[in-house]
Parts: structure tokens; C-alpha cells; sequence
């Protein structure tokens, strides 16, 4: 069975501007939202609750359709030794 949505992380390590060495997903490394996720959804309009968006840039939000099924793509770019060493799909049914 074909997911519906396929989503790819490009897991990555960079150090930034105050010299510190941050870990990134597509080139963004993560800053808690001001207003919770789970706020921001249920405070804005139905309409936009779906425009990712509204959760910010720096939490490199992706809004999943209802009851899909979801492929997630961990590209490891570091080399590392880590949990995200290897490129591996798990299904829902996995976790």
C-alpha cells in the first residue's frame, strides 16, 4: 500500500552565528513556537488551521491530512554517530 503523503527530513548538523553546532531538518534548526501548536490550531480560523504557515517558520511545520498515511524520510547528512545514521522508512504499522 502507497502512502498518501510522503514527507523528507534532510537531518543535517551546522554550527551558526553564537558558534554553537545546532541540529537541523531541511536546513531549520528547531525554536519553540511562541503560541503552542496545539493552540495555534484550535485558536485561529477553520481555514487556516490547515496553512502550515500559521505555526511558524523556525518549527518547520507539516499539517498531515485526516487519517492519511504518512511515509517519513529521514536523510542522515552528518556523519555522525546517531540514531538518524541510516536512511530508513517506517510504516505506521511499525511504531
Amino acid at each position: 500500500m502507497e502512502p498518501d503523503e510522503t514527507h523528507q527530513l534532510d537531518v543535517l548538523f551546522d554550527t551558526l552565528g553564537d558558534g554553537a553546532n545546532y541540529a537541523m531538518f531541511n536546513q531549520i534548526s528547531y525554536k519553540p513556537p511562541i503560541i503552542p501548536t496545539l493552540l495555534t490550531a484550535l485558536s485561529v480560523p477553520s481555514n487556516y488551521s490547515t496553512d502550515a504557515t500559521v505555526y511558524g517558520t523556525s518549527t518547520n511545520p507539516f499539517v498531515l491530512g485526516h487519517n492519511n498515511m504518512v511515509q517519513i524520510v529521514l536523510n542522515n547528512g552528518d556523519a555522525g554517530k546517531h540514531p538518524c545514521k541510516a536512511r530508513r522508512t517506517v510504516a505506521a504499522t511499525d511504531m
